[in-house]
């Protein structure tokens, strides 16, 4: 099953048609991140601070910026689930990566990080409802329900797990 656009801001499309079945949310949580942390746990250490082009992240960044991305989308996750129809405002992600500077963290610093978040936002998707997971709230003049916003988390991830496939490793 798939669940409808009108549950997201055609912007997430991207990310969302990654996912072919759009059922069992913390299955699917679970493994693209044990594909992801594979995948990263195969990058050297010297690589962490490789740019593929002049003004582009570094790996070290993308994971960073994965990693902010996820817990911005579980915080909605859980005011949509928790019916909070406060509006919520977008958010630019070239500030986050500027304002996080350099990552001076090792690899499975950041992958430990990871994984103990994505862990963290399984148990949270794994205990709501039905009824909470179609609860809708309004981020950016867009309603967006709870699962859709899960989605997004692992189609967002397996998008830069794309990029770094083809752009950063290759």
């Amino acid at each position: 099953m798939k669940i409808s656009n009108t549950e997201y801001a055609s912007f997430y499309e991207t990310y969302i048609s990654r996912i072919p079945d759009h059922e069992n949310l913390s299955s699917h949580l679970l493994t693209t991140f044990e594909t992801i942390k594979l995948f990263l746990s195969r990058i050297p250490d010297e690589k962490m601070h490789f740019a593929y082009a002049e003004g582009k992240w570094t790996i070290a960044q993308l994971i960073q910026h994965c990693i902010d991305v996820e817990r911005l989308m579980a915080a909605r996750a859980l005011r949509a689930a928790r019916n909070d129809k406060t509006a919520l405002p977008g958010f630019d992600e070239n500030n986050y990566s500027e304002a996080a500077g350099k990552i001076d963290r090792t690899k499975n610093n950041l992958i430990e990080e990871w994984e103990l978040l994505r862990k963290s936002n399984i148990l949270m998707f794994d205990s709501f409802s039905k009824d909470s997971l179609i609860q809708k709230t309004t981020i950016w003049k867009h309603e967006t329900s709870t699962r859709a916003l899960g989605l997004i988390i692992i189609g967002h991830s397996l998008h830069h797990l794309n990029v770094l496939k083809d752009r950063y490793t290759t």
